[in-house]
């Protein structure tokens, strides 16, 4: 294979590498956040529960203060009994004993049932605080992870940049130019091996002729169609 030719060959493979690892870094923001979505949706869900147990205490607190009340009332009529002289004063009175006993009844019920709805928020948020811990130390590893992942694949890019100036050193600025102009068609895919009497890369039929040439490997064959540099396939692997 010709030098220049070769040197492309070296050249695609660095780039083709690099674009592949910079593919890979792209990943990256994506997945950094949806660790970040996660932790947010547990912490939205003990916010929530939190807020529901704020309203439940708010409500039980209002409820006892009705039931002190209602009771305070209670015992208030019961005291009334001794001084009622009528029967229509007498049953006026039970009717109002009755039915702030009633209200004492009902409060006490709402307030059991509230204090039942409480608990269960409580014993909610217990446990998604211990999956909030749970899912706080996975994140902080699959960060640490990915972090570790971002610098190697970095470093990786870097070595590669260092490799390609050493091979774009070797080339001419018409050479370069003929090569760049390609990796702006064809990125990391230059050079297409000959398949059977085919271009690799835009499948375009090739004449005898350059068959031929490209055989006896004596000068730079490009295709007709998209330009790319020609080889043959077991050159190019």
């Amino acid at each position: 294979m010709l030098e220049t030719l070769s040197r492309y060959v070296e050249l695609q493979a660095i780039d083709a590498e690099r674009l592949a690892v910079e593919r890979q870094l792209q990943q990256y923001p994506d997945k950094l956040a949806a660790l970040d979505r996660r932790l947010g949706e547990a912490r939205q869900v003990i916010g929530e529960l939190e807020g529901r147990k704020k309203t439940f205490d708010r409500e039980q607190r209002r409820l006892e203060r009705e039931l002190a009340s209602q009771e305070e009332k209670a015992r208030h009529f019961k005291e009334q009994e001794r001084f009622v002289k009528t029967d229509k004063e007498s049953h006026a009175l039970q009717e109002e004993l009755g039915a702030a006993q009633g209200s004492v009844s009902a409060l006490e019920d709402e307030i059991l049932a509230l204090m039942a709805q409480s608990e269960e928020a409580e014993a909610r948020e217990a446990r998604a605080r211990s999956e909030l811990e749970e899912t706080e130390t996975e994140t902080a590893r699959e960060r640490s992870r990915i972090e570790e992942q971002i610098a190697s694949k970095r470093e990786k890019i870097e070595a590669l940049e260092r490799d390609a100036a050493r091979l774009r050193s070797q080339l001419d600025p018409r050479q370069l130019k003929a090569y760049d102009e390609l990796t702006e068609r064809f990125p990391g895919q230059v050079v297409a091996p000959v398949r059977g009497h085919v271009c690799g890369g835009c499948y375009t039929d090739i004449t005898p002729n350059t068959l031929v040439a490209i055989r006896a490997g004596a000068e730079i064959v490009r295709c007709s169609r998209c330009l790319r540099f020609l080889v043959k396939e077991d050159e190019l692997a």
